[in-house]
């Protein structure tokens, strides 16, 4: 919807200045773009599974796991399964640029694992609220 609305506004101006009053047209400028995707991982930016880069336009970014090896797990098994498409999305910091890659996965997420310990627990059911005591 946000690529039609922005298509038809682009068309809208062209209209103004060939058959109206408009003066000129105004483009967005390289630093307005914050996110840059594919409709697939074939084409536009492309990430890799087996090396964990990004390819876009020649240029090949490393992506980076997070440190906690309970996230990294998760993580790891989330891409077992196909990527429908990948986003480069950057953020401004105080030093300076950060860009995160956000993977569309097809099929459904893995189950989060869980430690379940070896102690007692107690349960209080109320009239409005439930109480959990472990």
């Amino acid at each position: 919807q946000q690529v039609q609305k922005e298509a038809s506004n682009v068309w809208r101006g062209v209209e103004k200045v060939l058959f109206g009053n408009g003066k000129q047209l105004h483009f967005k400028k390289n630093r307005d773009f914050t996110t840059i995707s594919g409709k697939t991982n074939t084409n536009g930016a492309k990430f890799d599974k087996e090396t964990l880069t990004v390819n876009w336009l020649g240029l090949s970014m490393l992506c980076k796991l997070p440190k906690r090896e309970k996230d990294r797990q998760y993580i790891e098994a989330s891409l077992s399964s196909d990527i429908s498409y990948c986003q480069i999305h950057r953020k401004m910091f105080s030093t300076g640029w950060r860009y995160y890659v956000i993977l569309v996965l097809s099929g459904d997420a893995p189950k989060k694992l869980q430690h379940i310990g070896d102690s007692t627990m107690g349960i209080d059911p109320g009239t409005s609220t439930i109480a959990g005591v472990s």
